[in-house]
């Protein structure tokens, strides 16, 4: 439903392909998209973890609290991978997935705003902004993948 449905149906009819993860409880309201290889599993935070262990990329568009979660279950994971990283000396541990936040609307202008002054006053380090690309538009979104996908293979 929403825009995550008007992408998936859009993935499908463009001839793509769609790993869809729902929990119990929303698999009792919310029938999965015909076509689509689909995992249910128990729990929200069962969902999060199938989202990190399954993803090559994340492309957050604008949306509401679930969107956030997300968002914050990714960037947190990213944090903690790279402080691990850096103080055993070695990247033992491997989270280099872009996350692309479409700023469509200006609609992370907001979010943005509020790293800043997590970061002015020191709750988060300033490198935390590397995490996460704020992006326009789709086709840019798409275009930075490829360049990042090509970065990592030399």
């Amino acid at each position: 439903k929403g825009l995550m449905g008007r992408v998936a149906f859009s993935v499908l009819d463009n001839g793509g392909e769609i790993y869809g993860i729902t929990t119990e409880t929303i698999a009792d309201f919310e029938e999965p998209i015909k076509g689509t290889e689909f995992k249910i599993v128990k729990n929200l935070q069962q969902r999060k973890r199938e989202f990190l262990d399954n993803s090559d990329a994340f492309i957050v568009l604008p949306g509401g609290f679930g969107t956030f979660d997300e968002l914050f279950e990714i960037l947190v994971t990213c944090e903690v991978v790279n402080k691990h990283n850096n103080i055993v000396g070695k990247k033992d541990i491997d989270f280099s997935q872009p996350i692309i936040l479409l700023n469509i609307n200006n609609f992370f202008d907001t979010f943005k705003r509020l790293v800043d002054g997590m970061i002015r006053t020191g709750f988060v380090s300033s490198n935390s902004k590397k995490y996460f690309k704020m992006i326009q538009t789709p086709a840019e979104a798409i275009e930075y993948i490829k360049k990042d996908a090509q970065n990592k293979k030399k």
